[in-house]
């Protein structure tokens, strides 16, 4: 392990830098010395990448810092390994945590994040669209935030939409964008996200379809077969979250229905909502997470609607008023509400189970990604059938966080699974 540790832990920081201009002119500072610790963290349910450096100041850097106008470069490689490398300039946003360290030195936290979730915070979207969601998103990243294609990954919805964006923030617009958007099965499980390959606005279809990379629980926690596979060898593990039922009920994760009040008819109305889509869409191992046997009176959790009630207002009767059916025969609505409760059912069952894991410093893993864990059984162990069907197969990275310091490089990833890999 310690001969791993040595060559799979170093690394090459090439460039760390803070942009700054200065009498019109852009100017930067080495601080590949002062650093004592870097952190970059990119999370699914977060729309940029983030990060921090921890900096003991010897240099007065501290001036530059006072208005919220410098930029952190950084470029880091691991050792002889050109396709991991992290490359990325983003801003600046916060100074924190500063105190003194010696009569010469102080020590404080300077926070990141790309530009982009600055330009957001100063934007507005008010616009109205009569496109597909995927075509909205892309117009979003384009005219909004100033992100080319080449920096995007965007996944094909379905349906033109009269879509109305009502005053939001651009990342703001993007997330509500995505609760709202089916993918071109009509499975309403849109994200969006940055990683390492940049902006995603993505279908949970779609990133579950990529080819898995293989994570190994082995005695010596290494692969054998090449250097490069030593990168995807677990050094410890955590299991933070395993099946619950009871919270599975309450959030309405296997059904639930919606009451609402149509406030053109001025009815009320209950609309039952099944797990549907969860045994229709892509997952990411062949057994659901479902429980097979009924409570005492016969009920299958999923046809128990009334685990959750959500209450909204809608439209969504007006299609079956006399009115409309006489003067509009051929008028589809799009009910977000509908879409709304579907895809909060997939999203729980993605977070059913989670792991967190740490490996010896990969820029290679990235949020989204699809690992197939070989997570083996405890205690007496079957050679012919070594594996945990509970927690090995197919997971999703949920979220990455490096962790560079002046030895050593770790990756702590997390990761979630909406299925379990046939077996007993």
């Amino acid at each position: 392990m310690a001969s791993l540790d040595r060559e799979y832990n170093s690394f090459s920081i090439e460039d760390l830098s803070i942009l700054y201009i200065s009498d019109g002119q852009e100017k930067t500072v080495n601080i590949k010395g002062l650093v004592e610790q870097i952190e970059i963290t990119e999370n699914i349910i977060s729309p940029v990448i983030t990060g921090s450096v921890l900096v003991i100041d010897t240099f007065n850097l501290g001036k530059l810092l006072r208005t919220g106008s410098c930029f952190l470069r950084m470029k880091i490689s691991k050792s002889g390994k050109d396709d991991f490398v992290y490359e990325k300039t983003a801003r600046i946003y916060k100074q924190e945590k500063r105190k003194s360290q010696t009569p010469n030195s102080e020590i404080y936290v300077l926070y990141f994040c790309s530009e982009e979730m600055i330009l957001s915070e100063q934007t507005k979207v008010s616009k109205g669209y009569k496109d597909t969601y995927s075509n909205v998103a892309k117009n979003i990243l384009n005219e909004f935030l100033n992100i080319s294609d080449n920096e995007c990954i965007i996944s094909d919805t379905k349906g033109v939409k009269n879509v109305v964006i009502p005053a939001l923030k651009p990342l703001n617009a993007l997330f509500w964008c995505a609760s709202r958007a089916v993918n071109s099965q009509d499975i309403p499980d849109l994200m969006f996200f940055e990683n390492k390959n940049g902006f995603n606005f993505i279908s949970l279809s779609d990133l579950f379809a990529q080819d898995s990379i293989p994570i190994n629980f082995s005695a010596k926690n290494t692969a054998l077969e090449d250097d490069k596979s030593d990168l995807f060898g677990v050094k410890s593990s955590q299991i933070t979250k395993q099946f619950n039922l009871l919270e599975s009920i309450k959030k309405g994760t296997y059904s639930n229905a919606i009451l609402g009040y149509d406030m053109i008819t001025r009815t009320f109305f209950k609309q039952n909502i099944k797990a549907e889509y969860y045994d229709k869409a892509k997952r990411l191992n062949q057994k659901p997470i479902v429980p097979s046997v009924s409570n005492k009176k016969g009920t299958f959790a999923g046809e128990a609607y009334d685990s959750k009630w959500s209450f909204v207002a809608t439209d969504s009767q007006y299609s079956l008023s006399n009115y409309a059916k006489k003067n509009y025969p051929n008028m589809k609505q799009h009910l977000p509400e509908f879409s709304l409760a579907h895809r909060s059912s997939i999203m729980s069952f993605l977070n059913t189970k989670k792991m967190k894991m740490m490996l010896p410093g990969n820029f290679g893993l990235t949020v989204g990604m699809i690992l197939n864990l070989q997570y083996p059984k405890r205690g007496s162990i079957n050679e012919e059938d070594p594996l945990d069907p509970s927690f090995s197969g197919n997971h999703m990275i949920l979220a990455v966080r490096h962790v560079i310091r002046p030895s050593q490089h770790e990756t702590i990833i997390e990761i979630a699974s909406d299925s379990e890999m046939d077996g007993d």
